[in-house]
C-alpha cells in the first residue's frame, strides 16, 4: 500500500522494446531481429531546424547540406543595405577580400561615424583684467564628439557583411564566377543576352570551353541552366511594336495573304519585311501565329466542304474531302520525318 505522497518506482512503458522482445519469444530468425533492430534504431532521431540527424550507439552519421545563416542581408541597417549587393558583385568579380573589406570600411565610417570634430564659432574673452582693460582674443573650439551608437551599429554591420562573405564563399556559382574566367564570360554573355540566338551562340562557346577543358561538366550544367532560365525571361517578354502589328496582320490574313506572308518571313526572300528585324524569339511568335492560322483556315475549309457534302450529297465532294485528308496526313508524316533528320 502506497501511504502519503510517496510513489512506486515502475519502468517507462516501452512499446518498441516490448515488440522485440515479442519477437524474440516467437522463434524470430537472426536477419529478421536484425533488421528489427535496425528500425528500432533509426527512430532514435531529432529534428533541428529541417535536419535529421540519426542517433545510433554503433553508426556514424556524416551531415551533408548546409544551414541558413543566422546574419542575412534583411538584419543591415538600411542605410548600407546596397552593400550587400556590392560584397556579392565585387566577389564574383575576382576582387580581392581585403579591397572589399576597404571599400565597405570606408563607406560604413562615412554613413555612421564614430568621432566627429564640431567646428564652433570662435570664442571671446577677457585676458587683463587687473588693468581694467579688455582685450578680445579669438579661440578657435574644435571639441570632438565620440558617438557609442554608431560604433555598435559598425560592428553589428560587420558581423552581417562577415556572415554574407562567408555564405558567398559556399556558393558554387559565385565561386565559380570568381575563379573561372571562361563561366564568368559565358554567364555574362548568357544574362547580357536580348536575343535567344545570342544565347544559343553563348552556349556553343562554353561547350567549346568544357571540351578544351577550361570548363567542368557541373560548370556547364549551371551555364545550361542559366540559359534556359534567361530564354524563358526571354520568350514571355512583352512584344515589341513590330511584332504585335505583324501577329495582328496574320490572323486577320487571308489564304493567299498566307502564302505570301510565308514567302516574305522565309529568310531573304524579301530583306525589307518587318519580320527581318525581330529579334529570334519575336520572329518564333509570328511564325507559330501563321502556324495556328493556317491551321484555322484549313479546318474552316473542311467543316464547309463537310456541310456542303450533307446538304448535297454530291460525289465529287466526297472525292475532295478524301484527298484533302489524304494532304493533312501527308504533311503531317513528313514533318514527323523531317524533324529527326534535321536533328
Amino acid at each position: 500500500m502506497i501511504r502519503g505522497r510517496r510513489k512506486s518506482a515502475r519502468f517507462v512503458h516501452d512499446e518498441w522494446t516490448e515488440w522485440l522482445n515479442d519477437l524474440e519469444a516467437n522463434g524470430a530468425s537472426l536477419k529478421e531481429l536484425d533488421d528489427a533492430f535496425a528500425h528500432v534504431e533509426a527512430l532514435d532521431q531529432y529534428d533541428e531546424g529541417g535536419t535529421i540527424i540519426v542517433m545510433s550507439a554503433h553508426e556514424r552519421t556524416i551531415f551533408c547540406g548546409s544551414v541558413d545563416p543566422e546574419l542575412t542581408a534583411d538584419d543591415l541597417p538600411e542605410q548600407v543595405r546596397y552593400l550587400a549587393g556590392y560584397l556579392r558583385r565585387a566577389y564574383a568579380d575576382g576582387t580581392e577580400i581585403e579591397v572589399i573589406w576597404d571599400e565597405i570600411n570606408v563607406q560604413l565610417d562615412a554613413i555612421f561615424p564614430i568621432r566627429i570634430d564640431l567646428n564652433l564659432p570662435k570664442a571671446y574673452f577677457p585676458t587683463n583684467l587687473t588693468t581694467g582693460r579688455v582685450d578680445l582674443i579669438a579661440v578657435e573650439r574644435k571639441p570632438r564628439f565620440t558617438s557609442h551608437a554608431n560604433r555598435e551599429l559598425q560592428q553589428h554591420t560587420r558581423l552581417v557583411f562577415d556572415a554574407i562573405l562567408e555564405d558567398c564563399c559556399r556558393d558554387f556559382h559565385l565561386i565559380a564566377l570568381r575563379n573561372n574566367l571562361a563561366y564568368r564570360r559565358c554567364h555574362k554573355d548568357i544574362r547580357e543576352a536580348r536575343d535567344t540566338g545570342i544565347i544559343g551562340e553563348a552556349m556553343k562557346k562554353a561547350f567549346k570551353a568544357k571540351e578544351a577543358g577550361e570548363l567542368t561538366l557541373k560548370h556547364f550544367t549551371a551555364l545550361k541552366m542559366a540559359s534556359a532560365l534567361q530564354r524563358e525571361r526571354l520568350e514571355q517578354a512583352p512584344l515589341s511594336q513590330d511584332a504585335r502589328r505583324l501577329i495582328r496582320e496574320v490572323e486577320t490574313a487571308s489564304s493567299a495573304k498566307l502564302r505570301y506572308l510565308s514567302w516574305a518571313f522565309y529568310r531573304d526572300n524579301q530583306p525589307y519585311n518587318p519580320i527581318h528585324r525581330l529579334v529570334t524569339q519575336e520572329k518564333a511568335r509570328v511564325w507559330e501565329a501563321l502556324r495556328v492560322r493556317k491551321k484555322a483556315l484549313a479546318d474552316e475549309g473542311m467543316a464547309y466542304l463537310l456541310a456542303l457534302y450533307l446538304v448535297t450529297r454530291s460525289v465529287a465532294l466526297i472525292d475532295l474531302l478524301r484527298l484533302a485528308v489524304c494532304c493533312l496526313q501527308a504533311t503531317r508524316l513528313s514533318k514527323q520525318f523531317l524533324v529527326p533528320l534535321k536533328r
